[in-house]
């Protein structure tokens, strides 16, 4: 296992902008952490300690419930970072991170991460972005969870994890790790048995498939239609409410 370098922190977005001082001052204390498939790397209500970059495999970040529901917030892989929010609040960790396959972790010790945010703008501003971009995906995926049917959902669900992690294979995209069908359906706000039947009946009709696992799609042009046709299925509802509306407006002629 080779040395962490300045190089591969830079490989990381977050610090792709950072100062070759800061950098190598961060590799000089990071620690690597090897993983393997579902290894918890934090629990939620854990105290802060560290933030982990993930320089490979695949991860899943969930809450569980009192009940012991479990509800699926994101799959990171290799370039993200977890645990910044409670470093930054100092609040216990919000979520419990899992492996979802072998995979390999940078530690950076919340104490060094803290005086660096200090000494480097260009790090505290990227952190924010990462941050608002993960308020608005969140916010997205509510927003989708009170308009949108299963199939559209689950194709939303599909094809982000595509744009995020896929592999161009040809004409095809293959999402490089296993997700059960019950974390695609905890991603979409759907059942293990709504996302099995619509799974099965997209293979059928060749927009995609499962090899040993994986999900191969053969056909996104098809995938974001279904989000199309059910936004568009929505959006004349809407337009009717909202001109029933209008038309209760007194006339000011």
């Amino acid at each position: 296992m080779h040395p962490i370098s300045a190089d591969d922190i830079a490989r990381i977005p977050l610090f792709s902008a950072v100062e070759r001082d800061f950098l190598e001052s961060i590799a000089r204390n990071a620690k690597r952490l090897p993983c393997q498939a579902r290894d918890r790397i934090v629990e939620e209500g854990d105290q802060a300690g560290a933030l982990f970059l993930i320089a490979a495999g695949y991860f899943k970040a969930v809450t569980i419930s009192e009940g012991g529901k479990e509800t699926l917030l994101s799959i990171m892989g290799p370039g993200e970072v977890f645990g910044e929010l409670s470093i930054l609040d100092g609040q216990t960790r919000s979520a419990t991170v899992t492996a979802l396959q072998v995979g390999a972790l940078v530690i950076i010790e919340q104490r060094q991460l803290l005086d660096l945010l200090h000494s480097s703008p260009v790090l505290a501003i990227q952190l924010l972005k990462g941050l608002c971009l993960r308020v608005r995906d969140l916010t997205r995926r509510c927003g989708e969870l009170g308009s949108m049917a299963v199939p559209g959902r689950l194709a939303q669900a599909i094809l982000r994890l595509a744009e995020l992690h896929g592999h161009s294979e040809g004409q095809l995209v293959k999402i490089p790790v296993r997700i059960s069908q019950q974390d695609l359906g905890a991603l979409a706000g759907a059942t293990r048995e709504s996302v099995n039947k619509q799974i099965g009946a997209w293979q059928i009709a060749r927009i995609l498939c499962v090899e040993d696992g994986y999900l191969v799609l053969n056909d996104l042009a098809a995938l974001r239609l279904l989000v199309l046709d059910d936004q568009l299925e929505r959006e004349p509802r809407a337009v009717r409410q909202s001109g029933g509306a209008r038309d209760k407006l007194p006339n000011r002629k």
